[in-house]
């Protein structure tokens, strides 16, 4: 094998590993219409709420708030297999990066890419669920 090749294969390496991971990649739908996102996620259960249309995806488990139109606050479920810590956020196809604030209950980064806010929160030391504020705070 050339030596070129096989300098690829090591810097292609992370990204193949990062999205074995990702259980739910929310590129695909924060920011997105209630029609894309039941692309992704399945069938759902939609009612008015005080922000938006909330809708409750069966497949998933995850709840999502659209406001003005588009997926913004996502309740991510189906975490149960990504460890809690600093690394869960590839889980829904982030890079890991250190936190804004972290303890035993939490941990949050602001200001991450296009995302205001993201929390994950524990069940052990397991991912009950990640939350992920879009747009609006």
């Amino acid at each position: 094998m050339k030596l070129s090749n096989i300098l690829l294969s090591v810097l292609l390496l992370p990204s193949f590993c990062l999205a074995e991971n990702v259980v739910i990649d929310i590129k695909t739908i924060s920011g997105k219409k209630e029609e894309q996102v039941s692309k992704f996620l399945g069938s759902s259960n939609c009612q008015k709420s005080e922000y938006g249309k909330t809708c409750y995806y069966e497949k998933s488990g995850s709840k999502i708030v659209y406001i003005k139109g588009v997926a913004d606050w996502l309740t991510l479920r189906g975490m149960d297999n990504v460890a809690y810590g600093n690394n869960a956020i590839s889980a829904i196809g982030l890079q890991e990066s250190n936190p804004t604030f972290s303890n035993e209950n939490v941990i949050r980064w602001e200001n991450v890419g296009a995302y205001k806010e993201i929390s994950v929160f524990p069940a052990g030391n397991k991912v009950f669920y990640i939350y992920v504020k879009t747009n609006t705070k």
